[in-house]
């Protein structure tokens, strides 16, 4: 599978999509549904990464499904930190962060892995939308 999912850390609060060479939306559908089911178990927030920093090509129809899935999530998921460098993705991501009051500001976008564990690492910053760039400074 293309799309690898597994947790990030010893406590398990946050869960990191991995997503590596070609993939699909079928494959996304996947990841996801196996996501949710690991966050469900965990009985406590869950923040999640998503990983495009390996590959930022999304096929056809992944916004929309990714949409879809989010109004499925777990009632315990947190934050979703997407790590990319593509500013087209960020973009596409960012206006259904913005037009949609389901998804209600809780994407957040990184260039990096580390960048999103530093995000999620001050809570406080992400709940009074301070921008996660600035953390490199603290």
């Amino acid at each position: 599978m293309a799309i690898a999912v597994d947790w990030d850390n010893l406590e398990r609060t946050i869960i990191r999509l991995d997503f590596g060479g070609e993939w699909s939306v079928g494959a996304l559908d996947e990841a996801i549904r196996r996501a949710w089911d690991m966050i469900g178990k965990a009985n406590h927030k869950v923040d999640a990464v998503l990983n495009l920093t390996e590959h930022c090509n999304l096929p056809d129809g992944t916004i929309m499904r990714f949409q879809g899935m989010l109004a499925a999530a777990p009632a315990s998921l947190g934050f979703v930190v997407i790590a990319c460098r593509a500013y087209a993705i960020e973009n596409a991501f960012g206006l259904l962060n913005a037009i949609n009051p389901m998804i209600g500001g809780r994407l957040v976008f990184v260039p990096s892995v580390e960048g999103a564990r530093s995000a999620l690492a001050h809570p406080y910053t992400l709940n009074n939308s301070v921008s996660p760039a600035q953390l490199g400074n603290s």
